[in-house]
C-alpha cells in the first residue's frame, strides 16, 4: 500500500515539475521501513532528501507534500466514514428488524 502511494506521490510531484527518477522512487521504497512514516515531519523530510535534487525545488516539493497527503489523508477518512455509515446503517436495520419479529411474536 505504501509502495503504491509513494508511486503516486512521486508521479504528482513529476506532474509539477520536479524530476524524480525511477531509483530514487525504488530507493525510497527500500527506506520505508526505516522511516517515521507515523511522523509527518520526518517522512517529508525523508522524502525530500530522496527525491529533491535542486535546492530550487525545496518549496514546490513541500507544497506538494502538504497537496498530495493532505488529498490522500481526506480521501481515506471519506472512506472511513462512508463505511461507519453502512456500519451503523447495517446495526440500525438489524435491530429494527429483530424488534419487528420480537413484536409479531408477542402479537400471536
Amino acid at each position: 500500500m505504501m509502495e503504491e502511494l509513494l508511486t503516486k506521490f512521486a508521479h504528482y510531484l513529476r506532474g509539477n515539475e520536479i524530476d524524480v527518477s525511477t531509483a530514487s522512487l525504488e530507493d525510497a521504497i527500500l527506506l520505508l521501513p526505516y522511516m517515521k512514516i507515523t511522523n509527518r515531519f520526518d517522512f517529508q523530510t525523508s522524502l525530500q532528501q530522496i527525491f529533491v535534487k535542486h535546492v530550487e525545488n525545496i518549496e514546490r516539493y513541500q507544497l506538494c507534500f502538504q497537496e498530495f497527503f493532505f488529498e490522500q489523508i481526506g480521501d481515506i477518512i471519506h472512506q472511513i466514514e462512508k463505511k461507519e455509515a453502512q456500519d451503523k446503517l447495517n446495526t440500525l436495520s438489524s435491530e429494527f428488524m429483530q424488534k419487528q419479529k420480537e413484536k409479531g411474536k408477542k402479537k400471536k
